[in-house]
């Protein structure tokens, strides 16, 4: 429903041909969401997209996840591993 409204294209792609993950599905499920939902609040206008795509590497699953919202400004970058830091305004 948030996808829809927020006019985002999701476009997935071979994560058909992986081997499952492990791990608590429940985590993974939570990852997941916060990493959509957050391309949701950060692509503007409708129409951008964000690529989920998985490849089978020599250590392991990568999955990756790209939008073309044109990334994170580079004086936010150091901050984005604090713990509870937030672009959005507070209560949002």
């Amino acid at each position: 429903e948030q996808i829809h409204r927020s006019g985002l294209v999701v476009v997935v792609e071979g994560l058909d041909t992986l081997p499952p993950l492990t791990g608590a599905r429940k985590d993974w499920d939570e990852a997941f969401f916060i990493l959509i939902e957050n391309a949701c609040h950060a692509c503007r206008p409708p129409g951008a997209r964000l690529v989920i795509r998985g490849e089978a590497g020599p250590r392991g699953t990568v999955l990756t996840f790209a939008d073309s919202c044109g990334g994170i400004r580079a004086e936010i970058l150091p901050k984005i591993f604090d713990l509870f830091f937030s672009t959005k305004a507070r209560g949002s």
